[in-house]
C-alpha cells in the first residue's frame, strides 16, 4: 500500500526569488553592495552611501555586510549609523538566520 500525503496546490507555487536561489544567482542586495564598494573606491562617498542604503533595504541578514557598513560609516564620520550597523552585525553573528 503506497500512501502519499496530501500536498495542497498552494504550497507547490514557487516564488521568484526561490527560483533565483535554485539557479545559483546571488541575492539582489549583493549587486548594490558591489556597486557601493566601487563608488567608495572612486572616493564618491555620497553615491556609495546611496548604494549601501539600497542594499540594506533588502535586509541582507549578513553580519559581514553590517560590519563593513559600520566601518564605512565611521570613515564617513556618521557615528550613530556606525553604531547601529555594528549592533546589527553582532546580532546576526550571534543569531544567524535559519
Amino acid at each position: 500500500m503506497n500512501l502519499k500525503p496530501y500536498i495542497p496546490k498552494k504550497s507547490l507555487k514557487r516564488r521568484w526569488y526561490d527560483a533565483q536561489d535554485r539557479q545559483g544567482f546571488p541575492p539582489v542586495w549583493t549587486a548594490y553592495f558591489i556597486k557601493g564598494k566601487e563608488a567608495e573606491r572612486r572616493q564618491d562617498l555620497k553615491e556609495a552611501d546611496k548604494f549601501y542604503q539600497e542594499a540594506e533595504s533588502y535586509d541582507p541578514q549578513n553580519h559581514e555586510f553590517y560590519l563593513y557598513l559600520a566601518v564605512f560609516f565611521e570613515k564617513k564620520g556618521d557615528h550613530a549609523q556606525a553604531k547601529t550597523a555594528f549592533q546589527k552585525s553582532i546580532k546576526y553573528q550571534l543569531f544567524p538566520p535559519p
